[in-house]
């Protein structure tokens, strides 16, 4: 077999046992045997990615036929020049190095596939045309959101700041549902400033409502209210009503929070009036939803599980029509479950919560995961089963302590504390 005998293919084991100039002699002469061809621009390709790349995705970018592609990845994992998992490839860290440094040499391809490489992520996170569009969920993009947080930082060198702006509306996502808050806060408050700077009222409001959330969520909640009455007015600025209705409605949730209840039913009830003038049943939902949680802080449980109950009926009708704001679909179960658990119902309480968690263990958002886990704690210490209550409330309060959560922390902290001394 000469040069590609079994002793000179790029093992994993050489690559991780050698010298640097040993594995980059070996390399170069495996590239020796690609050059020019599908697989050298698939090799080249595949290292923008990281940690690893989609068939699908490195066809796109080194704008190959399927066939071409199909057979590029076969030889170079002949050579051992990547490993593949599932049907995503992947290179060893030193082979990534080398990788890199072939890319660079080649100049005008490297500018060309990083354009499609971009281009190819944001077709991922490009969704409902609308205001409330951001919400929608598409879980393609989840699988890549290591090389999203990439393409953001590409894209501020060397792209537009409409490529910023979409990518980090699906890093937010993402961040969210692998709950790193802190990297989040980050790219979305950097986000921002990008947006006021070039003048974009949408983004401006856009990333002013999530900074506003998140505020809100640590318990920050006049900083909180100054990001939301930025967003309102940004949006009130370009005639845009969904948002505007969104941002009453967070809002009103900061006034609740804050134990102002009458504000808070103020807000909520402009934002109720222009989702309801718009007949988006989705954005009604998501104001219902809040208009459930004031009426629950206030003691009053059986309103709030009417509210509640318009939006998982709402939900149900219209189960298998796309894009829904799927988070808020599959939440709603959880919010009902805090109703019955008050209402003495504990049973349905679990039954609700266990319902919720399988969607959001999978693919929901951190914050809410903990504070179904602290809800399950709830029901189950309810129903004498003090060791699993004892486990859920443990993972409550860390996700509480790790996320920096201020709702329901310190009364799941108490219930920890309780379940701990029993």
């Amino acid at each position: 077999m000469g040069l590609f005998s079994e002793k000179h293919v790029l093992s994993d084991r050489l690559l991780g046992d050698a010298k640097g100039d040993i594995a980059r002699f070996c390399f170069e002469r495996a590239v020796e045997h690609i050059r020019g061809g599908p697989a050298h621009r698939l090799l080249m390709s595949l290292a923008l990615f990281v940690p690893d790349a989609s068939r699908e995705a490195l066809g796109h970018v080194a704008s190959l036929p399927n066939l071409d592609r199909d057979e590029g990845l076969v030889k170079l994992e002949w050579l051992s020049l990547v490993n593949k998992r599932a049907d995503r490839f992947a290179f060893l860290p030193l082979t990534k190095s080398f990788a890199l440094a072939e890319l660079a040499e080649h100049s005008d391809f490297k500018k060309e596939a990083a354009r499609r490489w971009v281009d190819y992520l944001k077709g991922l996170c490009q969704v409902a045309d609308s205001e409330y569009y951001w919400r929608y969920r598409s879980y393609l993009f989840l699988d890549e959101g290591s090389n999203i947080l990439e393409a953001i930082e590409w894209s501020y060198e060397n792209g537009t700041a409409e490529d910023v702006f979409l990518l980090i509306l699906a890093a937010n996502e993402y961040l969210d549902a692998v709950g790193d808050w802190n990297r989040l806060w980050t790219v979305v408050h950097r986000a921002l400033s990008l947006a006021r700077t070039v003048r974009n009222p949408i983004a401006v409001a856009r990333f002013a409502t999530i900074e506003g959330w998140m505020l809100s969520q640590w318990g920050e909640y006049e900083e909180a209210e100054s990001r939301l009455s930025e967003a309102l007015e940004r949006y009130q600025e370009v005639g845009n009503r969904e948002g505007k209705s969104i941002a009453l409605h967070h809002l009103s949730a900061i006034y609740r929070k804050k134990g102002l209840f009458n504000k808070a039913e103020e807000f909520c009830n402009r934002a109720w009036s222009i989702a309801d003038s718009l007949g988006i049943g989705d954005l009604r939902s998501l104001v219902n939803i809040e208009r459930g949680k004031l009426a629950r802080d206030m003691g009053r449980w059986e309103l709030a599980r009417g509210y509640f109950a318009q939006v998982r009926d709402w939900f149900e009708e219209r189960a298998e029509q796309d894009p829904r704001d799927e988070i808020l679909a599959r939440s709603i179960w959880g919010h009902l479950a805090i109703v019955e658990y008050h209402l003495g119902r504990p049973r349905e309480a679990k039954e609700l919560c266990l319902k919720s968690l399988e969607f959001f263990e999978a693919h929901g958002t951190k914050g809410y995961l903990a504070t179904l886990k602290y809800r399950l704690a709830l029901a189950e210490d309810a129903l004498g089963e003090h060791k699993v209550a004892l486990e859920h409330a443990r993972e409550a309060v860390d996700w509480f302590d790790r996320l920096g959560m201020k709702p329901d922390y310190a009364e799941a902290k108490a219930l920890l504390q309780r379940l701990q001394g029993s």
